[in-house]
């Protein structure tokens, strides 16, 4: 129970990813910053009992160019991610 209306799949991602690191491969796209990408939750419906659908707003794509506050970054070997 609330599986659904909590968590989205990650599959979007992968394909993304795997698209832009083929661009990078086969024609020197640069490859985004890591960052952190903000899902939102479904939700549920106004019933209370099944989770809303998913829509473009609670998997956005992956930024070509990252908000600072979501870049993940290495320095002093230190890895920070942004809550």
């Amino acid at each position: 129970p609330g599986f659904g209306n909590r968590y989205v799949p990650l599959h979007r991602y992968y394909v993304q990813a795997m698209d832009m690191m083929y661009a990078n491969l086969k024609s020197g796209v640069a490859l985004p910053p890591s960052q952190v990408v903000r899902t939102t939750p479904r939700g549920l419906n106004a019933a209370g009992t099944a989770a809303n659908p998913i829509t473009a707003a609670n998997v956005p794509a992956i930024k070509v160019a990252p908000a600072a506050g979501d870049q993940i970054t290495f320095a002093n070997n230190v890895v920070t991610i942004p809550d």
